[in-house]
């Protein structure tokens, strides 16, 4: 017997029908789960470091002091500090507020050339206590090598420019290096400053009043390349070396014991400043670099 058509559509929908009665409605779809991060990108979309500034930074026997400013904007209400000695994380610090100073201290420096860097962040801190660090669009980062003038740069063996702080290797270089005696006057050994005078002016003139024989008789050859004013150094590594710049001569470097002064010796005696490149002391390449190529921007990197 044949069914009627009508009448099985109306079983199909009927359970429909009745749960629709019944108030229970059909399961809706469940809505995308919200990525996460998503509020906290949204409430850090508009913050900023506008402004991270130096007062300063340097060392005095031993120990490092630096300080400077910091402002926020667009919703921050705080600022994540970072300090880093030489690539490593050295300390963190929260400061609330949008804007205000930094301040940094550590005693124990080691003598030589350091590199001191400090980040900043926007962050919110809710009333709760609640911090929000906002690092999407990365830090604002200030970087400075930092040396201690209180300490004495190593010295190579030998060398008639053995400076007693790094600022009067800075000014010889310069004086040296640019032929200007101006750069000369602010070194703070009188014979160094000497010597300074000596090779920027090319007169033998300012040696002659050079407390220290060795060192004096050195000027005299180097200044006006005048050999035989070496003949009586008593130090065989500086007699060699006054040989050899008086001489523009690096074969008469070959017999300095100590490779830091022969690599020095060499190319200031042939004006060729790759010779430097092997100088074990990062000061004492950059002065090798600065008066071998007589170029002055070497200089600035005695830190």
């Amino acid at each position: 017997m044949l069914s009627d058509p009508s009448r099985s559509s109306f079983f199909l929908v009927l359970p429909g029908l009745l749960l629709a009665a019944c108030g229970i409605a059909p399961e809706p779809e469940l809505a995308p789960t919200e990525p996460l991060g998503t509020q906290v990108a949204a409430m850090c979309s508009t913050t900023s470091v506008s402004a991270f500034t130096f007062y300063g930074i340097s060392t005095y026997q031993g120990e490092m002091a630096g300080s400077g400013g910091w402002a926020v904007s667009g919703g921050a209400n705080a600022v994540r500090l970072d300090y880093y000695l030489d690539g490593g994380l050295y300390s963190s610090e929260l400061r609330m507020g949008t804007s205000g100073s930094w301040y940094f201290s550590q005693s124990g420096i080691a003598c030589g050339s350091h590199l001191f860097e400090a980040k900043a962040s926007p962050a919110i801190v809710d009333s709760n206590g609640n911090q929000t660090y906002c690092w999407m669009s990365g830090p604002r980062a200030l970087s400075q090598y930092v040396q201690d003038e209180t300490c004495a740069p190593a010295a190579s063996a030998g060398s008639p420019f053995q400076y007693v702080s790094v600022s009067d290797q800075r000014q010889g270089c310069y004086g040296i290096a640019s032929r200007n005696s101006a750069y000369c006057a602010s070194i703070s050994d009188f014979n160094d400053r000497q010597m300074c005078y000596g090779l920027a002016t090319a007169s033998q003139q300012p040696c002659t009043t050079m407390t220290d024989r060795n060192m004096q008789l050195a000027c005299y050859g180097m200044s006006i390349n005048y050999p035989s004013n070496c003949r009586d150094i008593t130090d065989a590594n500086m007699q060699a070396f006054c040989y050899g710049v008086s001489y523009q001569n690096g074969t008469y470097c070959n017999s300095i014991t100590d490779r830091n002064t022969q690599l020095f010796c060499y190319g200031m005696s042939n004006r060729i400043s790759s010779n430097c490149r092997d100088i074990t002391h990062t000061n004492d390449r950059q002065f090798c670099y600065g008066v071998s190529g007589s170029y002055t921007p070497d200089c600035a990197y005695i830190q």
